[in-house]
């Protein structure tokens, strides 16, 4: 099982793109190739409908590989899951994003 961990950091920096923790979650966990796609130094990007079907993106990486979480604010056994990953950044998608998702859903 997948979990996130969050913190004030990341649920703050989100939250300043109109972003909510679960909606990250949904968007990664309902994933569809050719999400998620490596975007360098270990990270991962998804696009995709949020439950309520605002279209946004998300980048996270495994916790072990980030840099910007603080540990203090962890449940400790979350954190020693290999499983475990840390959204470092979420937005809406731009008009030209969305227009590029729905051809390409088209084309499936």
């Amino acid at each position: 099982m997948i979990h996130f961990i969050w913190d004030a950091k990341n649920e703050l920096h989100i939250g300043e793109h109109g972003i909510t923790p679960a909606e990250a979650e949904y968007v990664v966990r309902q994933a569809r190739p050719p999400y998620p796609r490596e975007h360098g130094d270990n990270k991962y990007l998804v696009r995709g409908p949020t439950a309520d079907g605002r279209l946004i993106q998300v980048i996270y990486v495994a916790l072990q590989d980030s840099t910007e979480a603080d540990y203090s604010q962890m449940d400790l056994m979350m954190v020693e899951s290999a499983d475990s990953f840390y959204v470092i950044h979420a937005r809406p998608l731009t008009a030209r994003e969305k227009n590029a998702l729905k051809r390409r859903r088209k084309r499936r």
